[in-house]
């Protein structure tokens, strides 16, 4: 089974726009983002979900990344776009994610977090203009807890 999921990268002063969940006793920070309903494009569907789950309103720009997350004899096929807050402050609505809170990550602190999908690295080296980095990431390396 493949699942495809959208995610926005949102960062501004530095710091990066993150879902907080803890799974068995581990905190985990999710990009925002979600599942395609049927019949929708990427972007609306990651429009939507941002406006459902943080109560912002997004412009969706650059597609950054595309990755392979394989567990469960699953394929999750991640699309990690750019993006800014056009209107809102992100604030979780309870009744549409069971993530705990939206958490403002520095930048220069990802390295030591668990983030889903695990693209820390390519974030750190795209933000900081090290290096270019290919769209296509392959197969994203993921631990589960």
């Amino acid at each position: 089974m493949i699942n495809v999921r959208p995610s926005i990268v949102i960062i501004e002063n530095g710091k990066i726009l993150c879902l907080k969940y803890v799974y068995n006793g581990t905190i985990v920070y999710n990009l925002p983002g979600g599942n395609l309903d049927f019949g929708e494009n990427i972007k609306d569907a990651l429009r939507r979900e941002m406006i459902e789950e943080l109560n912002l309103e997004v412009e969706v720009s650059k597609l950054l990344f595309v990755g392979e997350v394989h567990h469960n004899k699953r394929v999750t096929m991640h699309f990690i776009f750019e993006g800014r807050i056009e209107k809102g402050n992100a604030k979780i609505n309870h009744l549409q994610t069971s993530a705990i809170e939206a958490s403002w990550l520095e930048m220069n602190n990802l390295n030591n977090i668990n983030l889903y999908p695990n693209v820390k690295e390519k974030l750190l080296i795209w933000h900081k203009k090290l290096a270019d980095c290919p769209v296509y990431l392959g197969e994203i390396v993921q631990k589960w807890f």
